[in-house]
Formats: C-alpha cells, structure tokens, sequence
C-alpha cells in the first residue's frame, strides 16, 4: 500500500487540554442520529474517534483508522446507505466508502486546508458545506453536491478563521457562518454569503466575540447566538435571519450547549461551568433552574422522540460520559458510564486500514495500554450504580472503579518504537498526493500539568459560583 500523506500547509497547533492526542481524556463533542442509522446514533470525541450505537451496543472506530492522532471534529454519512461516510479532521477532510474501514483524503481546493466540521443537508445526504480555520491562509466555506468527491469554494476569502457554523433543520438551504472578519448568511446552501449583523450597535459587538448559537425548530428565520465577554455572554435573538438581534439573557461563562424539545415549546441554554438556563415558552422568557449534571454538553435531540441527550466529562468531575434525559434536562440515566466500558472493535477485513490501526488499542485509555476486547459488548453503563463526585476533593467513584487521569508512563508508549512499527501499515497510502508530507509528532499532556488545569478548572468553578 501507498504511505498516506498530509496536507503540506496543515501543521497541528495545540492549546493545552486534557485531550491533546490519542491516549489523553477523551470528550465527546458531537451525538448525531443520521437517519441511515435507522434510531442508532453515533458519538465522536475529540481524541479518540467514533462510538456508534447499534441496538443498544457500542462499537469503536478508533481515530488512528483515518489518520495517526487524527483528532475528529465530525463525522457525517453522505450516501442513502451507511457505506459513504466524511469526516472532519484536524488534518483535513477524509472520505469512506466503505463504512468506515478505509479512508481517502478529500481532493480539490478542500485538500491543504484544516476545516472545522461538516453540516449535511438533512433530507439531500449528498449534499454538505465545511468552512475552514487553516492559519497565515485566507479561508472560506467549501461545498459539496457529490457527497464530498468535488468541493466548490463559497469566495468568502476572509482573513482569520471560521469561528463557527450553523445550518438548520427547518431550513436546511439557510447557512450561518461567524468568522474572524464578521459573520454572514447563505440561502441556498451554502453558495453565496450575504453579510448579517453582530448584534445591536449599542453592544459594539466585534467578530471575535460573536458565536452561533443554534436556531428555532419551526421559525425558519429565527436564529440564536451570544456576544462571548469576561466574565458574563449575552444570549441574543434575531427572528429576521440575522438582520437584527435582540439581547435575551446574560450566562455565566460561555454557553456550552442550546437545544430546543421537539415541539418547539422547551429550550434549554447550560454554560461551560453550570448555569442552566431554561425557556418554558418556546425561548420568550428564561429562567434559572438548577444544574444537574457537571460540565454537561453536546446537547441533542433525539429526532421525532422527546429524549435529549448530552456528554459529561469522568474525570473533570462528570458522573458518565454519555447520557440521556426523558423530561428535558430534570433527570438523566447514563447510557455509557465510561468508554472503557465498550468492548467491540469496529467490524472490518483483516487488511482494512481501521483494522490495522486500531489492533491493539484501547477505548478510552492511553495507546499502547494491554486491553482484552472481545465479541461480549452490552449496554455499557445502562446499569451503571450511583456516582456520586467530591468536587473540592476531585474524587469521582463510579460502578467499575476510578479511571484516574491518563498515565504518562503509557501515553510515552504511545510514541515508542514498536508502535511506530505497529501502525505503518495502517498509514501506508496515498505517497505524495496532493504534494503532501506525513505529521508524526504529537503533543501529550504530563501529570503535573494535568494538575494544574484540574486546579484551574476548580478555581474557575468557584469565581463562577461567587460570582453568581
């Protein structure tokens, strides 16, 4: 097989968190229920690849499967079945036609660039915009209408990065994009941009503080976003698709997740440091109720259903990982308690890119640890026992024991020689395409600095707390 290059413009670039590289804490950060998956869904973490659903059990593509340390953003099913698949990487955009066992990277103007995700239309799977966060390079919204084989660029062209992207259900050919330069709107997919507004003049909001927020489930001109300010953001409203905003409420913090029930009539807003927000009239009014689950995020509705769904952190003091609420929010039940739990590797050939990869490692455990995985999946964590966390101690007990932070030790493994070997194979294609060159190092987190975001988390808790 061809050795499988990068992106020569693309270099990873790196703020400190728990979640750096394969090995290190992983956190979901997107729970999708394409509807090829026919009610099952799929959750991508940051640092260790894909967890899908199946009936009830879990099986895990590790992120190796596309690229080493690959880092998913997300990932999207772009055919009518589950064999077309694109994923968003931080080392570019990666296509599978084959459910996921092997990967290509995406060609054309997509090809040097870092996106920052992938936004499907919900009814037209072929059919997906991605904008971009390349550095010292103008960047752009990019679209596909062949399920990522050709890419158009949208002629934005804008200094800086995209910050982040919207496109929603009720209108899927209305795209939102906030960028280093401003924020703007397409109405017919993601083609053309036209500018839109910040917030009100008053607020003198600049586009480094201006985020999308979500948008109204029925309303298709109703959009919401926040003005992103120490130590308080403002929520906003615009119900003319961006032409003007209204300020709803200021939030603690930054929001962390914003969704709305399925019959338009809920909402609910949590910060990055638990201060839920809540809207009992289809978003006119909100008020505060009390968090009940730490560093709660990700937040999504299951479709034509009314349970919501959401990620938790283990070892920054969240009770699972992966859970679910039946009365929107008030009460949750762990549907995976941690990702050790899983126990089935992605189901492939012998010779497949995600088998090679992925031999060996370990779901939710530094690479290189020794893990038995077998054909007994179950219902991880669905009859998990109480968890109770000792924040000020951060103590977490939980059924199974305590994972404790990742071992350094094990995550120096991670980079040994052996494993160098174990892995050539499964990064052995596409050798010079698109005048690319290979990424092998990677930055790993250490114990003592690992200890000293936990005691900055804690600290920030507690200014949040007094503040409040």
């Amino acid at each position: 097989m061809k050795k499988r290059t990068l992106p020569s413009i693309v270099f990873l670039w790196v703020l400190p968190t728990l979640a750096m590289a394969h090995g290190g804490t992983p956190r979901i950060v997107q729970i999708s229920f394409p509807p090829q998956l026919a009610g099952d869904f799929w959750a991508v973490t940051d640092n260790q690849g894909l967890y899908a659903s199946t009936g009830g059990s879990y099986n895990w593509l590790c992120e190796d499967s596309v690229v080493r340390n690959a880092g998913f953003q997300q990932a999207v099913l772009v055919g009518e079945d589950t064999a077309h698949w694109l994923v968003s990487t931080n080392f570019g955009l990666f296509r599978s036609d084959d459910g996921g066992c092997n990967f290509e990277p995406c060609e054309g103007p997509v090809t040097t660039h870092v996106p920052t995700g992938l936004w499907p239309h919900p009814s037209r799977p072929g059919e997906v915009v991605t904008a971009t966060q390349t550095p010292g390079v103008p960047n752009d919204v990019f679209w596909s209408a062949d399920g990522g084989r050709t890419w158009t660029a949208a002629g934005l062209a804008f200094d800086g990065i995209t910050h982040n992207m919207l496109r929603p259900d009720v209108a899927p050919d209305r795209v939102y994009v906030a960028h280093a330069r401003g924020a703007a709107r397409s109405d017919d997919g993601g083609r053309t941009f036209t500018d839109i507004t910040l917030g009100p003049p008053a607020l003198d909001v600049v586009p480094e503080e201006f985020r999308l927020l979500g948008a109204h489930p029925t309303r298709p001109d109703e959009v919401w976003a926040t003005i992103e300010r120490f130590p308080d953001s403002t929520v906003m409203r615009s119900q003319d698709a961006g032409a003007t905003w209204t300020p709803m409420f200021t939030l603690a913090d930054t929001p962390g997740g914003f969704v709305f029930d399925e019959t338009a009539g809920r909402a609910l807003v949590v910060s990055r440091f638990d201060e839920y927000r809540r809207s009992d009239d289809g978003g006119e009014t909100w008020t505060r109720v009390p968090e009940t689950v730490p560093l709660l995020g990700c937040l999504t509705m299951q479709p034509e259903t009314n349970r919501l769904w959401g990620c938790s952190n283990v070892f920054f003091m969240g009770p699972w990982v992966l859970g679910y609420s039946d009365d929107f929010g008030d009460t949750w039940t762990p549907a995976l308690a941690r990702f050790t739990d899983v126990r089935s590797q992605w189901g492939c050939a012998a010779d497949a890119e995600s088998t090679l990869a992925c031999e060996g490692l370990c779901p939710g455990q530094a690479a290189g640890a020794m893990c038995d995985l077998g054909a007994d999946a179950g219902v991880p964590g669905a009859d998990a026992a109480p968890v109770s966390f000792d924040l000020g101690a951060l103590r977490l007990d939980a059924s199974g024991g305590d994972a404790g932070p990742p071992d350094p030790a094990a995550d120096d493994a991670a980079l040994s020689d052996d494993d160098d070997a174990r892995v050539t194979a499964a990064q052995s294609k596409n050798a010079g395409g698109g005048g690319c060159t290979s990424v092998r190092g990677v930055v790993r987190p250490q114990g003592a600095w690992l200890a000293f975001l936990a005691a900055l988390a804690l600290s920030a808790r507690g200014r949040r707390r007094m503040h409040r």
